[in-house]
């Protein structure tokens, strides 16, 4: 249910140590990470969701998601 997501595409990474950051990813359930994959959600630096207009309230909404929703266990490292 919980897949691994990252910030920046591995294969975008500058140099080894940044792909191989532990701040440059973090742990989504399935069908959040389907939508940050695709542009649909993002993550402000406090850690609440940022939706995209094109997702749409409704659907927003069929899926659980709102901008209350929350990403936990944000560290400042995760900022950058």
């Amino acid at each position: 249910m919980l897949r691994a997501c990252r910030a920046k595409l591995w294969a975008d990474g500058a140099s080894d140590a940044e792909r191989l950051d532990d701040f440059k990813g973090f742990v989504l359930v399935a069908h959040l990470k389907v939508l940050f994959d695709r542009g649909l959600i993002s993550f402000g630096t406090d850690g609440n969701c940022l939706i995209s207009q094109v997702l749409g309230d409704d659907a927003a909404a069929d899926l659980g998601v709102t901008s209350k929703s929350l990403l936990h266990w944000i560290a400042k490292n995760h900022q950058a």
